[in-house]
């Protein structure tokens, strides 16, 4: 496994840390939308899986990845591979290919519907490589049927809600679900 940066998020992931060949599923801990923390979550990820090398791919269909965020969270310019798909069919295409590619550490991809039968083609495409797929969801698809090996709830706390140090952003992240288990632990 590779380590999160965080003991408390590794001990709560089923390998003791990110797994490479896997898929992840980021959900919002409540049916809110916007400054969840996931694509925060997600970043941090990408950047773990991405130490050693190998790029990051953001498939951005809906072109509201913002380039420095990623670079702020550490990613370096040079790892950073952005494609921005025209529709579901060129998205889907997108994050499939770049799961399989040998360069790309970590796939970074908010994604809306999927069906079961593409679902799985994207986890037998993450299986057969070292790559992350890392899928940013939106809650209605919390209770669809999911080839996701690990899911996650994530939501910001402010630093007044549980006497937080005052700087940084604090995330609460649930797994939801893993492989085999169906789990409620937090960190």
């Amino acid at each position: 496994p590779i380590s999160t940066g965080s003991l408390q998020l590794d001990v709560l992931l089923p390998a003791g840390g990110l797994q490479r060949g896997t898929l992840l599923e980021c959900f919002p801990a409540t049916s809110s939308a916007g400054g969840n923390g996931m694509g925060t979550l997600a970043m941090l990820l990408a950047k773990a899986a991405a130490a050693d090398g190998g790029a990051v791919m953001i498939v951005d269909r809906e072109k509201t990845f913002y380039p420095p965020f990623s670079v702020a969270m550490g990613i370096s310019w040079e790892q950073l591979l952005i494609v921005r798909p025209r529709n579901a069919k060129e998205e889907l295409w997108a994050i499939d290919q770049s799961l399989r590619c040998a360069g790309v550490a970590a796939v970074w991809a908010p994604l809306k519907k999927i069906s079961a039968h593409d679902f799985r083609r994207l986890q037998l495409a993450a299986e057969n490589s070292e790559a992350v797929g890392l899928l940013l969801r939106d809650s209605p698809w919390r209770k669809e049927p999911s080839w996701a090996h690990v899911q996650l709830a994530v939501a910001s706390l402010a630093s007044e809600e549980r006497k937080l140090p005052k700087s940084g952003r604090h995330l609460q992240v649930t797994l939801i679900r893993t492989r085999g288990a169906n789990l409620n632990a937090a960190a």
